[in-house]
């Protein structure tokens, strides 16, 4: 993989905090997105209701033994086969670890798994055996979901993943490579992580509504919201999602409010 710095010219190391800018520093750029607007690249982020665009590309981090015992995951990764992954709170959770040193971490509620399809076509791998693996582990670390038919998500790119999530905090995924457990971060995500950003995708803003996302979203938003706070984080903010000022004034007031 090709090492580069993964901080663009436009993001002003100041508003970041200096150990998310060695978080990314740390990371091999592995490949970027695509496939987005060039209106948007143009977009001022900063502003209420418009999408971050800058940052779309997708760096592998190593992950420490200490930066994983911080995740306090509940599970030892190693009792994973290669061609099984971590997403969602989990992985989320790991960032967290790598960004925040300092921060005591709870359990996740469920560890969500994906069959990443890249490394099955690399190997000589029995479906049959892949698909009873991936249903055992599902129905152990998450069993509400397999019960309901959610058991582990089949991953055919990193690209195409990443760009199927809705929140930036969410563009993570653990993997194995090369014997060694490493995180797939998007740029964006590393930075939101270590200012605890609630922040949709560039994916999720309609282009023919305004760059506005969806009620659905806004409430997910807010509950993301609530549970940084519920951990203790006071700071936690949304951002690009575009609620009206006229009835409560700045909706940053009340989240909630705002989004019903």
């Amino acid at each position: 993989m090709e090492k580069l710095s993964p901080t663009p010219s436009d993001i002003e190391a100041k508003m970041y905090q200096p150990r998310a800018l060695q978080v990314l520093d740390s990371g091999e750029r592995c490949v970027e997105f695509g496939g987005i607007s060039c209106q948007l690249k143009y977009y001022d982020c900063e502003q209420p209701g418009n999408p971050e665009a800058r940052c779309n590309e997708i760096y592998e981090y190593k992950l420490p033994a200490d930066a994983i015992e911080r995740a306090n995951l509940g599970f030892d990764l190693d009792e994973l086969p290669s061609f099984i992954g971590v997403k969602g709170g989990a992985a989320r959770q790991v960032l967290e670890s790598l960004v925040h040193s300092d921060r005591q971490l709870t359990p996740p509620r469920d560890v969500d798994l994906v069959i990443l399809e890249e490394v099955i076509a690399s190997g000589d791998y029995d479906p049959d055996d892949i698909r009873a693996v991936a249903s055992d582990l599902s129905m152990r670390f998450s069993p509400r979901d397999a019960m309901n038919g959610y058991g582990a998500e089949s991953v055919q790119s990193t690209a195409e993943f990443m760009r199927q999530h809705d929140f930036t905090i969410n563009q993570v995924l653990i993997h194995k490579n090369n014997g060694a457990w490493r995180l797939l971060a998007s740029t964006q995500a590393v930075l939101d992580t270590a200012e605890h950003i609630i922040r949709p995708t560039v994916f999720e803003h309609d282009i023919d509504y305004g760059y506005r996302i969806g009620n659905k979203l806004a409430l997910k938003a807010v509950r993301l919201l609530s549970d940084v706070q519920v951990q203790g984080i006071d700071y936690a903010i949304i951002k690009s999602v575009q609620l009206p000022d006229d009835i409560y004034s700045d909706p940053r007031d009340d989240y909630f409010m705002q989004a019903l």
